[in-house]
Order: C-alpha cells, then structure tokens, then sequence
C-alpha cells in the first residue's frame, strides 16, 4: 500500500471533518491525480474503496448538516421578523421588525 495515498485519504477526511471543503477537495484531486499516474495494486482496492467510501459518507453528512442548519437559521430570522406581544386585554399583536438578513453562514 502507497504510504503516500494513505496520508492523502487521510488529510481529506481530517479536512472533511473540519469543515475545510476546499482544502478536502485539493486533496482528494491530488489523490485522484496519483492514483492514476502509479495506479492502484488490485490486493489494495478493497481498502481504498472503503475509505473512500467512508470519506463519501462524511462529506454527505456535513452537506447535511449544513442544510439543516441553513434551514435553522432561516426559521430563527423569520421568527426575529415577526415578533408577536400581547397587548393588556390578551390579545395577540404582531410586529413585524426589521431584521437585516443574514450575509454569511
């Protein structure tokens, strides 16, 4: 096994975890670039394809997690927009406030 190829999936997965998708994708396309230039063993395609795999499945869940804190965030801003009071005889009043939108999550 390349010791070299094994760093690589490595460091992208730490990359991964960490929420560095740039530096995850100049990994592996460097892994995918080595790959093809040395080839790989067939007695070590088994191992790669499961971390590969395992990679695939990190990379998924941060795209899914991201999206549902996208969502979370949106419903918190609507939710500062419309702020509801009661006024003193219990009825339900509702202001709507000017929030700025969020630039950047």
């Amino acid at each position: 096994m390349n010791q070299r190829m094994i760093r690589m999936l490595k460091g992208a997965k730490a990359a991964v975890i960490a929420g560095d998708a740039h530096e995850a994708l100049r990994i592996i396309e460097g892994f995918s670039q080595l790959a093809e230039r040395i080839g790989v063993p067939e007695e070590d395609r088994e191992f790669l394809e499961r971390q590969l795999g395992e990679l695939r499945y990190l990379a998924e869940a941060s795209v899914s997690g991201a999206k549902r804190a996208i969502e979370q965030v949106a419903a918190i801003m609507q939710a500062a927009r419309s702020l509801q009071t009661y006024d003193e005889t219990g009825r339900k009043q509702s202001t709507t406030t000017a929030a700025p939108s969020a630039q950047r999550f």
